[in-house]
């Protein structure tokens, strides 16, 4: 009698099965190292979360889907406590230490344990909090970092013409790849201006009510960030928006660990008044020259915000900061300003493109912004520096400059070519909805001079500074003409102002050096197109004067995100910080499971036909 041979077409059907599973299980594997293998973060750092953000199902109104809008909420004192008690029992049941909690937008809790650790970790934690029937999401605090490739400001000589400050001279003296702001400032001469309130959320501001260039410049603005440790100033939240510094640990040998002072840099590029010029000052190494907001002379114009220090800043620090500078109420936080900022400069950054699932901190970036596009507000973010080495971009821009409806910046040299480290941006929307433009930033042998400090850790003197270069230093060009065009039109939406800015923007050169096209290939130093370096070069003057038209466009369709809405676990899809462990796990147990049965069905069919087999031989039936 021959050897019945089983469906899975081996003799030996226990092998067969265990063979089955055992394949299922290295595929589930192969499958989960591809999906959340990822580059190095733009800034050279692994990807870290400050614990995670967590939501009880209370009733209100505040989803993580990325669909809908959700604003920040408060609670009264009692029902407050009542949360946090709720919020401790949740963590207390799915194993989830913690020694910091508080209050952030959304009506959440922030639960972290003192000190950054892995993304994989806090996504793993998430994770077990959606498990819990109490909590309607949990995504990880994301930290996002600085996108400054400067590795030590360095002081140079007094520069009477201005070349170290290449960004805010005319094309004709410096480049194509400039804005080109003096002949915006010739157009708003004469003019009757309606000055907005632009943001700066960044580090904190040196000598901000000592400065020549800062005072009477600056609006009163608030420290949001809650971890003494990143603060290092001592304390958390309040009132004091001074850098105290953000070195790290091996400075002064490495001078990428010393204190960047990125917040003072870029709030000098905007808030500088027309009166300070160096030239015959007795102190002109101290000042800036005009900034771009000297047109706006004898007021307050930025409003200084800070949310980053050691390490980074997390994105719940961040999210409150930005619904704090459009005027909203968010809880540990003074009543906001009034009028809140029309335009929010942002120059942090984290690896992704902004279209992670409800689990992911994605949907609640998401939701902010698009709470303050709806109240007619201007999100502006830097677009990376891709490998942090200065010399690669990425092929796409951070989160949140990925965002639908951010206007994304990213950096050029000043001949209109890409900046070496400067990730690419496309200026369609054709993807994910954000608004690419480029203009000059600085890059290897053209860095940027502009206020600065001389201390390498803590505060020394605020004066010109060298060596600075960065897609950060994009970001705060398109805020501070945004701004300018909503002091010439406030009746323009948002979406108004970024349509303007993409289609006034310069074409990019067609010939000259480099010679080489931007392309996924092709990430360091290339010629631009308007699918790699956004819809052009920033025209400050050109975008002034497309101010002035009516309003005329809508947004239009943007392909809404691969998110899941369930509040219990489904694992995040898109980039961001991809799916957590506990969901690759329940997906390898699936396949398992799946794999399982069908070898014991084939087990169970071969063992009936050799009952069946024998039955016809005995009783010679069929």
């Amino acid at each position: 009698m021959s050897t019945s041979v089983d469906s899975l077409g081996s003799k030996h059907p226990l092998r067969s099965w265990r063979r089955a599973v055992w394949w299922g299980c290295v595929a589930a594997l192969m499958a989960t190292n591809h999906a959340s293998a990822a580059p190095t973060l733009p800034e050279g750092a692994a990807p870290q979360a400050m614990g995670v953000i967590v939501k009880l199902k209370d009733g209100r109104v505040t989803t993580a889907d990325g669909r809908g809008m959700a604003r920040p909420s408060s609670l009264n004192p009692e029902g407050s406590q009542r949360r946090r008690l709720q919020v401790a029992q949740v963590a207390q049941r799915q194993r989830v230490s913690y020694l910091v909690q508080k209050d952030t937008a959304f009506g959440a809790q922030v639960l972290h344990r003192g000190e950054p650790v892995a993304l994989t970790d806090a996504e793993a934690e998430a994770a077990r909090l959606r498990q819990d029937p109490d909590v309607e999401w949990a995504v990880p605090n994301e930290i996002m970092r600085p996108a400054t490739t400067t590795t030590g400001q360095t002081a140079p000589s007094v520069d009477y013409t201005y070349t170290g400050r290449f960004w805010m001279r005319s094309r004709a003296a410096a480049g194509a790849g400039v804005a080109d702001f003096p002949a915006a400032w010739t157009f708003l001469a004469g003019r009757s201006l309606n000055p907005v309130v632009t943001a700066v959320l960044d580090s904190g501001v040196t000598e901000a009510t000592t400065h020549p260039d800062f005072v009477g410049r600056l609006f009163t603005g608030h420290d949001f960030v809650t971890d003494p440790a990143v603060g290092n100033d001592g304390g958390g939240r309040d009132a004091d928006v001074s850098d105290p510094g953000d070195w790290e640990t091996g400075c002064p040998g490495d001078l990428s660990k010393c204190s960047s002072w990125h917040g003072t840099s870029i709030t000098s590029m905007l808030a500088a008044p027309g009166s300070s010029t160096t030239t015959g000052s007795l102190n002109s190494s101290q000042q800036m020259g005009p900034g771009i907001f000297a047109s706006i002379d004898g007021q307050p114009v930025v409003l200084p915000i800070r949310v980053g220090g050691t390490g980074g800043a997390s994105s719940s620090d961040i999210i409150d900061a930005m619904y704090w500078a459009a005027g909203l109420s968010v809880a540990n936080a003074p009543p906001p300003p009034n009028p809140g900022a029309r335009v929010i400069s942002l120059s942090y950054g984290s690896l992704g493109n902004c279209q992670g699932g409800s689990n992911t901190v994605d949907a609640l970036y998401r939701n902010a912004i698009a709470t303050l596009r709806s109240l007619g507000v201007v999100v502006v973010a830097s677009a990376g520096n891709g490998d942090g080495s200065g010399t690669l971009g990425y092929s796409s821009p951070s989160k949140p400059a990925s965002c639908q409806g951010v206007i994304a910046s990213t950096g050029l040299r000043a001949n209109a070519s890409k900046a070496a480290y400067a990730n690419l941006v496309n200026g369609s929307r054709a993807s994910q909805c954000y608004f690419g433009v480029a203009v000059a930033s600085g890059d290897s042998g053209q860095s940027m001079s502009m206020l600065g400090n001389s201390g390498t850790t803590s505060p020394g003197t605020t004066n010109l500074q060298g060596g600075i270069e960065g897609t950060s230093f994009a970001a705060p060009q398109v805020a501070g003409v945004a701004a300018l065009m909503l002091a010439v039109n406030p009746a323009l939406s948002s979406v108004d102002v970024a349509y303007r800015i993409m289609q006034s923007a310069s074409a990019f050169p067609t010939s000259g050096s480099p010679t080489n096209l931007c392309s996924a290939s092709s990430l360091g130093n290339c010629r631009c197109t308007s699918g790699t370096c956004g819809a052009g070069v920033l025209d400050a003057a050109a975008a002034l004067n497309a101010a002035l038209s009516s309003p005329l466009f809508a947004e239009g369709v943007c392909p809404a995100p691969d998110v899941t809405t369930s509040s219990s676990g489904g694992s995040s899809g898109g980039g961001g910080g991809g799916a957590s462990d506990a969901g690759m796990l329940a997906l390898l147990a699936s396949i398992a499971a799946w794999m399982l049965g069908a070898a014991w069905w084939a087990r169970l069919r071969r063992n009936q036909a050799i009952r069946a087999t024998a039955q016809i031989i005995k009783t010679g039936k069929r």
